[in-house]
């Protein structure tokens, strides 16, 4: 069976993580820990990716990762095989590190906000006296101004949500004290169970308005990267030239397709003006016209969506 595409789309903000087969260690010294933040600071240049957050843990770690223009798997494989075959060639051993390739969920707002503390929280033993401030190696020390945040780590979005550094640390001090519960959905217990969730008793919660927006973004955009084949990151991509990106198109008309989104919702994800996705479908109209491929990849998404609406 083909490997699912990633769920990925420009300004999407990612929880990625990944652990070390049977619980091995993944570091063994500071040095090793020196070096994995080395490559992971090397994702804004070399993949255009903004490292949020990081916690790293003995036997895994895990990343808060915004992805602009939509490079995560891209930039997360290269940092991957990288990390690697460098751990590999520094303790003199061969073969897979991980379990498998990394996880990732897309954040909502409300899970975004929380899961710094979550990560900053991540070290720190619950039933013992300790604090975050401890810990040199997540992010929290850095978003504390304890020391300077590295020039690759973005921290002003996360403490303008938490109102600051003191209302990152009231927030994180309410949650560690049991007055703050975790966000609806948010379930660490549940993170590496691949997706699969146990809705207990009474059926799922109620999801919030942003991971309806959320799903529905991934729904389409895996639409036209299977129709079309082109791959997710490259639906994106908008190059010069007469030729264009037919795919891109195809995705901006269904994403508004229906109703299902406004052309301005539309217009943030493309990184352009509300104009811009007028301008889109209509030379995907011009295209299709004239271009027997692209006008199948039209029918074929119209089927779809009759055959989902009969269901």
């Amino acid at each position: 069976m083909p490997r699912t595409h990633r769920i990925d789309f420009p300004g999407a903000r990612h929880h990625v993580y990944n652990r070390t087969i049977s619980g091995e260690l993944l570091f063994w010294n500071d040095d090793d820990r020196r070096f994995f933040l080395e490559l992971l600071g090397q994702l804004p240049e070399r993949h255009g990716l903004r490292i949020h957050g990081y916690a790293l843990m003995p036997n895994h770690y895990h990343l808060m990762i915004e992805s602009p223009a939509a490079t995560l798997s891209r930039g997360m494989a290269d940092f991957s095989s990288r990390l690697t075959r460098g751990l590999n060639l520094r303790h003199e051993r061969n073969g897979a590190i991980f379990r498998g390739r990394f996880r990732n969920r897309v954040a909502s707002y409300a899970h975004w906000r929380h899961l710094l503390a979550y990560l900053h929280l991540n070290p720190v033993p619950r039933h013992r006296p300790a604090s975050p401030d401890d810990f040199k190696w997540t992010s929290h020390r850095a978003y504390m101004g304890i020391v300077a945040a590295p020039p690759w780590l973005t921290t002003s979005e996360l403490l303008e949500m938490h109102g600051g550094a003191d209302g990152l640390r009231r927030y994180m001090e309410a949650y560690r004290a049991g007055i703050l519960g975790d966000p609806d959905g948010f379930d660490p217990e549940k993170l590496w169970q691949g997706g699969e969730t146990d809705l207990g008793p009474g059926g799922p919660p109620e999801p919030e308005a942003d991971d309806v927006v959320l799903a529905m973004v991934e729904r389409r955009v895996q639409d036209v990267a299977d129709v079309t084949g082109v791959p997710v990151e490259s639906l994106w991509e908008a190059p010069r030239g007469r030729g264009g990106n037919p795919a891109r198109w195809v995705l901006a008309w269904w994403l508004t397709r229906g109703g299902a989104m406004t052309s301005r919702r539309v217009a943030t994800l493309f990184g352009c003006r509300p104009t811009g996705v007028s301008k889109m479908r209509n030379r995907l109209r011009r295209r299709a016209a004239e271009d027997p491929e692209v006008a199948g990849w039209i029918d074929e998404l119209l089927r779809l969506e009759r055959q989902r609406s009969r269901s």
